[in-house]
């Protein structure tokens, strides 16, 4: 089983307090950057309102904020003012991305979390993650470099006297990586499930009507142009895990269109058949694995049946 043990996802380590503040927005779709403002690059991107606008953060891009805005701030929408303007590319839907951030309540300003800032990468969340939309529809469009403040407002609907205050995210946007493996197409291998992608790149596998194999396969579906996998890599991916005897997926990032970070050294929470398939693989590529039992476990333990695997590589951490 893939496992985040290097650093816990950006939306886990986040999404209680955001839930605590009953946030609820739906995520939009994100147009192609183009030169120019933000709002040309990207015509849905979260507007700057008034209540984003009153937001202040001290200190420079990376270093640890503190925050003031006007208490207690309200918004009827997701709002995003740019603190500081990057110079990197806008970030769009379903990207990875590394973050450090500060939450507040909108009622009273006190932080309800905080990143470490403490130069070692960030925190991983992907824009379009439905545990937290508000924040990915708050970051859509922005570029990275940009130090930007994020007000989601409350839910919709709430039990009468529930606090009507937003949530604050003062959040610093440190790096992006591929929303799928941009790989070039490579020819299928027999003895493989068949695999389809849909446009935004979620896999569709096909597993045979046969006796699950014995032995250990591989290839690659996209041959990406990045660098390459190491042993001690910390790899940004997405997959889905399907049971190869019951035809039932296992685990899948794209369910919840979420990425995760899968840190090869560390043998106890990867499986050595994944390990395997993904070291000396290049940043873009998709792979596919079919690990029978004996190498599909993780900790020693083997697994209970062959699994396959389908994994977009998206970069890596470090």
């Amino acid at each position: 089983m893939p496992s985040e043990s290097r650093s816990e996802p950006f939306v886990r380590r986040f999404v209680a307090a955001a839930l605590t503040a009953g946030i609820i927005v739906s995520l939009t779709a994100c147009a192609t950057e183009s030169p120019g403002s933000l709002a040309a690059a990207c015509e849905t991107a979260a507007p700057d309102g008034n209540s984003s606008s009153t937001i202040t953060a001290s200190e420079e891009f990376g270093v640890k904020p503190e925050v003031s805005f006007p208490q207690p701030l309200i918004a009827n929408q997701v709002q995003t003012s740019v603190l500081t303007q990057g110079d990197g590319k806008v970030v769009l839907s379903g990207q990875p991305v590394l973050v450090e951030a500060t939450i507040l309540s909108g009622a009273d300003g006190s932080v309800l979390q905080q990143t470490a800032y403490d130069q070692n990468g960030g925190s991983l969340f992907t824009l379009g993650d439905t545990a937290l939309p508000e924040l990915g529809e708050g970051l859509k469009c922005i570029r990275v470099g940009s130090r930007v403040a994020v007000v989601a407002p409350a839910a919709q609907g709430e039990a009468e006297g529930a606090d009507p205050a937003a949530t604050v995210f003062v959040i610093d946007l440190i790096r992006a990586y591929k929303a799928k493996a941009d790989g070039a197409d490579q020819i299928p291998q027999s003895g493989l499930p068949a695999v389809v992608t849909a446009p935004d790149g979620t896999p569709g596998i096909t597993i045979p009507n046969e006796e699950a194999p014995t032995d250990f396969r591989e290839a690659i579906l996209k041959k990406g142009t990045g660098d390459k996998i190491t042993e001690t890599s910390n790899v940004i991916a997405k997959y889905t895990s399907v049971e190869w005897g019951s035809k039932t997926v296992g685990e899948s990032t794209w369910s919840t269109g979420g990425a995760t970070i899968l840190s090869l050294d560390d043998t106890a929470t990867v499986s050595t058949g994944l390990r395997d398939t993904l070291v000396g693989q290049t940043i873009g590529s998709q792979v596919i694995a079919v690990i029978p039992p004996d190498r599909a476990g993780v900790g020693g333990q083997p697994a209970i049946s062959t699994m396959v695997y389908v994994v977009d590589i998206l970069g890596v951490i470090g």
